[in-house]
């Protein structure tokens, strides 16, 4: 674990922390790299239909990566909206002290698109809309605690977690084979993170 906390930690800028608690769209935007301590929540408060694409910014080893030290909820309140996640990552680094305790919490107010990596050191629960196809993989993880997921609609790619997951009824997962471009560690990168295929 501590590996994977520097990994994503070195992508982001610790200095200049973003200041606010709330990522609320009124137009498209593009962020990232992005650094927050404290809790995140990202919703779309006024009109529907906007899109927050997660950056991908120039450089071969330069990330958008949203690093939050606290929990995460996305879109589950107020308005529809889109999250790009662009092949990039978004990393909460909370521990969960009970099951009801998401470092992660993913509503139905959002849905997810492309390719990407959502992964916290807690409890993770996944309940978006998703709109992808079988070119998209998002991979999905908790490390330490439990995953709950019910996203709705074809989910392509893979979920893990520590103790747990649930995958309630209802939904669809279809494995995909990754075809590169995300921003996770294999044993190249990091020789202390192995990764592995696990099909169910």
């Amino acid at each position: 674990m501590p590996e994977l906390i520097s990994y994503y930690l070195s992508q982001v800028d610790t200095g200049d922390p973003y200041p606010f608690s709330q990522i609320d769209l009124v137009q498209d935007e593009t962020m990232g790299p992005l650094y927050r301590e404290g809790t995140l929540d990202i919703i779309a408060s006024v009109n529907p239909g906007y899109t927050l694409t997660l950056d991908d910014p120039p450089g071969e080893e330069v990330f958008g990566t949203f690093f939050i030290t606290d929990a995460v909820d996305i879109g589950k309140t107020d308005e529809d909206f889109t999250l790009d996640m662009n092949n990039q990552t978004i990393f909460c680094s909370m521990e969960s002290e009970s099951p009801n305790d998401y470092a992660v919490d993913i509503g139905g107010k959002v849905t997810l698109t492309g390719s990407g990596c959502i992964i916290a050191v807690g409890h993770v629960r996944f309940m978006p809309k998703v709109q992808m196809g079988p070119d998209d993989f998002i991979f999905v993880m908790s490390i330490i605690g439990d995953l709950t997921a019910q996203p709705s609609g074809d989910f392509f790619g893979a979920m893990a977690g520590a103790i747990e997951v649930q995958y309630q009824p209802g939904s669809t997962i279809t494995w995909s084979e990754n075809s590169g471009g995300l921003n996770f560690p294999d044993g190249d990168v990091l020789p202390g993170i192995k990764s592995y295929i696990i099909r169910n």
